[in-house]
């Protein structure tokens, strides 16, 4: 699974998870969101439209470049620095180095862009 992720006029391809809750976001494109940094360790959006459905789905000790979603606040994030397990994280996909060095290096608020291949 794939969409488009559009950062400053850069378009990436996200590969996604097939799981319920990325199946769940998919149904949200298009979307636009301003991330911001959290922590210096994951750049995060605010609460999605709908909190996503993650039915079976208990937690996952993130990797630098994970696209997730944490449940417990019903937001989206990208982890460019380690962070340990939490039983309210879902990873929803991967980020090529590319398109996380362009992330990792905004130093404000930035708007992310996502849509459907078509």
């Amino acid at each position: 699974m794939q969409i488009i992720m559009n950062v400053k006029g850069a378009e990436f391809v996200l590969e996604l998870e097939d799981n319920i809750a990325t199946r769940d976001f998919l149904t949200l494109l298009p979307l636009s969101l301003e991330f911001s940094d959290y922590v210096g360790k994951e750049k995060i959006a605010p609460k999605l439209p709908k909190k996503l459905n993650t039915a079976g789905l208990n937690g996952y000790t993130p990797s630098v470049g994970d696209f997730f979603y944490f449940s417990p606040w019903g937001n989206l994030g990208i982890f460019y620095e380690k962070q340990p397990f939490h039983s309210g994280l879902v990873k929803l996909g991967k980020l090529d180095s590319k398109a996380l060095a362009i992330i990792k290096a905004q130093d404000s608020n930035f708007v992310i862009e996502f849509k459907q291949i078509n």
